[in-house]
């Protein structure tokens, strides 16, 4: 099968995660590694360019994944895709008017862990999902952009596999704010299944949880424990 031509725009420090995750695919040839310098034109304009990964700051995700989607390439962009409902909207509708692939990497959608848990509970093994409980803390301001973009993102996309967030309602009570940017917070959720969201940049180690209740029993996720 003939390689797939990709160019990675961002080569920070997620950027550079990501470019050698694609050096080691055997389905992948990476092409062109894009600094802030880098003139964009010659992606756009490369026809052995399938593919565009997207992992620049947040600010500029919504228009370089556009003129990518313009340009007939398929996309995967760092979380979040854009700053605001109506850009997302668009972005989705560009790209299925133009039959291309759209995703955002959100590595909780991934976790094989959490997958099972899914499964497990259209098993019945715990019975029917009453509530969640979702945490992530870590240490570190990042100065830019607010903890519920930086880490609650992550968790509500971790929901979104147990129940369609369309399902719920949101309220958040911001805990910890510093220079404009809230760096702690609390989301909560009621609808369907009822439970919290607890994110924070000001906790001396990292943690992540995700505990699930059901009627019969408790499932617990922790990427941090033991295999």
């Amino acid at each position: 099968m003939e390689k797939i031509g990709v160019a990675l725009i961002g080569c920070g420090y997620w950027g550079s995660k990501l470019q050698r995750y694609i050096r080691d695919n055997k389905n992948f040839r990476l092409k062109y590694v894009c600094n802030s310098k880098f003139d964009l034109s010659k992606v756009w304009a490369d026809q052995k360019i399938q593919a565009v990964i997207v992992a620049t700051p947040i600010p500029t995700h919504y228009e370089i994944v556009k003129q990518s989607l313009i340009a007939g390439k398929h996309v995967l962009s760092e979380k979040p895709l854009a700053l605001k409902t109506s850009e997302c909207l668009e972005l989705e509708k560009l790209a299925e008017d133009s039959k291309l692939k759209l995703h955002v990497e959100y590595t909780y959608t991934f976790s094989s862990s959490l997958k099972r848990a899914v499964q497990f509970l259209q098993e019945g093994k715990i019975g029917k999902l009453l509530s969640m409980e979702m945490s992530l803390k870590q240490l570190g301001r990042f100065g830019r952009e607010n903890v519920y973009w930086l880490l609650g993102s992550h968790l509500l996309s971790a929901l979104d596999m147990f129940v369609p967030l369309q399902d719920l309602k949101f309220h958040r009570k911001n805990i910890v704010v510093h220079k404009g940017q809230v760096e702690t917070g609390l989301i909560l959720f009621e609808g369907i299944i009822t439970g919290q969201i607890f994110v924070s940049l000001n906790h001396p180690s990292k943690e992540a949880e995700i505990i699930m209740y059901g009627e019969n029993g408790t499932i617990v996720y922790n990427p941090r424990d033991r295999p």
